[in-house]
């Protein structure tokens, strides 16, 4: 639920064909985790005059550091 109203915080007064879709959000993916415990910075205010497509760059970029300290952890890599 909090991942949910972070992402609404964070996409508030974008055009709708930048906000994803519930099965986008909720899907195989987890885009949904990217905003279970914070906006994250590539949502944050000073980043929304980023176009679309470099918000997902940096979405997806911190999504991967959060799996490579993941696996880390966890003595994978």
């Amino acid at each position: 639920m909090l991942a949910a109203k972070n992402y609404a915080k964070a996409t508030k007064g974008r055009e709708k064909q930048y906000i994803e879709l519930a099965s986008t959000f909720l899907g195989p993916d987890d885009h949904w985790q990217d905003f279970a415990d914070a906006i994250p910075e590539a949502y944050q205010e000073e980043n929304k005059k980023l176009d679309p497509n470099q918000v997902e760059k940096e979405r997806l970029l911190q999504k991967a550091e959060k799996t490579m300290r993941s696996l880390n952890k966890a003595g994978v890599a």
